[in-house]
């Protein structure tokens, strides 16, 4: 252990660059975060009609059925923010994940029951929803995978020797 300029007693590192796979790791994670928020955004444009019309005009007032989706989709925002601070501190995260299953089941269904009786309809209301869940999930996972630190070659050593016995 050097002391660093800044007093405190951690290991410094040498100028070192990261290995090739860790480089090229943390740009897939950054690329499949940026497509998951746009299909995340697109989801939305192309739920928000069904969502807003879910809302009878007699039952809001103000007209504020305009701004009903923002009422799933805000929330869900919200939870897949902290999501993803809580994935990239290494923390649990159950209660936003909940919120976030809650409100893309919700968004789900609302969309659902506006849409035409027919099965290509159904699949269309449904897959904005499925769409976003799924999209956010694999880069909630990608930046689980680009902070995992790369395997050493002492614990494939040790590996390799428990496999042997």
């Amino acid at each position: 252990m050097r002391t660093c300029p800044s007093g405190h007693r951690h290991i410094c590192g040498g100028g070192e660059l990261p290995p090739l796979s860790r480089i090229v790791g943390l740009l897939i994670a950054a690329v499949a975060t940026v497509i998951a928020a746009m299909a995340s955004v697109f989801s939305g444009i192309v739920a928000y009609d069904p969502l807003r019309e879910a809302v009878t005009a007699g039952s809001v007032r103000f007209g504020a059925n305009n701004w009903w989706p923002l009422l799933v989709y805000g929330p869900w925002m919200v939870a897949s923010l902290s999501i993803l601070q809580a994935t990239l501190h290494r923390h649990r995260s159950a209660h936003s994940w909940c919120v976030v299953l809650f409100l893309s089941a919700a968004a789900l269904v609302l969309c659902i029951t506006r849409a035409p009786r027919t099965l290509p309809g159904v699949c269309a209301a449904a897959l904005p929803a499925i769409a976003a869940l799924t999209g956010f999930q694999q880069s909630v996972r990608q930046i689980e995978l680009a902070r995992r630190p790369p395997c050493d070659a002492v614990h494939r050593r040790h590996k390799t020797l428990c496999s042997s016995r």
